[in-house]
């Protein structure tokens, strides 16, 4: 009988083990999400900025050939 009570309590314990093991591995996988998703916040903006730059050089070119353009009418 001291034999299977053994056996029952290192099962309990290797439960307790694996329990531990597998709250751990929910709390990374939790954090890995989390760092996915600011990571995919980040490339979103970084992209607005980019399109942002583009129509403001864009902007700044059609400017430049309007008065030089302007400027050679002169």
């Amino acid at each position: 009988m001291k034999e299977i009570q053994a056996e029952l309590d290192a099962k309990k314990l290797e439960s307790a083990v694996l329990q531990e093991e597998l709250e751990r591995l929910k709390a990374q996988a939790q954090e890995s999400d989390a760092k996915v998703e600011k990571q995919a916040e980040e490339i979103e903006s970084l992209r607005k900025m980019a399109a942002d730059t583009q129509s403001l050089l864009r902007q700044m070119i059609a400017f430049g050939q309007g008065v030089t353009g302007k400027e050679s009418f002169d």
